[in-house]
């Protein structure tokens, strides 16, 4: 593989895990370009990051990266029990998930223990002064050649 981020490829597979599970989906749509008029309840994926990570033998055996991607939830509902139940699915699927990424044989996705504190915190957000509730969750995805 080259040595850059393979940022797209690891979106590309959390998306298909994701947009892929009929429970999920069921309760709310996931979207990678949320619009003004976006439907709710919806999952957003955004705020991909990465940064290099060649200590598993150093770069003359391979690249590694330590990736993160935050998973977003948004709801109207009054409350937070919607965005707890679709967001409890998503870190179902997520954490310690085998995800397949073309070019590395090592993939490691986890919950972030430093971005994503638990319990969860459910933020109430005021865009366009309607009323929404918004949970960030942070995954790591560990890959190595």
């Amino acid at each position: 593989m080259p040595n850059y981020p393979p940022l797209v490829l690891v979106q590309d597979a959390i998306w298909n895990v994701l947009s892929g599970d009929s429970t999920l989906t069921a309760l709310a749509q996931v979207t990678n370009d949320a619009t003004e008029d976006q439907t709710y309840p919806y999952i957003l994926m955004a705020n991909a990051t990465a940064v290099p990570c060649n200590t598993i033998g150093g770069a003359d055996r391979g690249f590694g990266w330590d990736c993160r991607v935050t998973i977003h939830g948004y709801s109207r509902y009054e409350g937070d029990r919607e965005v707890l139940t679709f967001m409890q699915r998503v870190i179902q699927l997520l954490n310690f998930a085998t995800l397949s990424i073309a070019g590395y044989s090592t993939v490691i996705c986890e919950l972030d223990p430093d971005e994503s504190p638990m319990p969860a915190k459910v933020l109430l957000e005021y865009p366009q002064k309607v009323e929404r509730r918004h949970m960030p969750v942070m995954f790591k995805i560990s890959v190595h050649e």
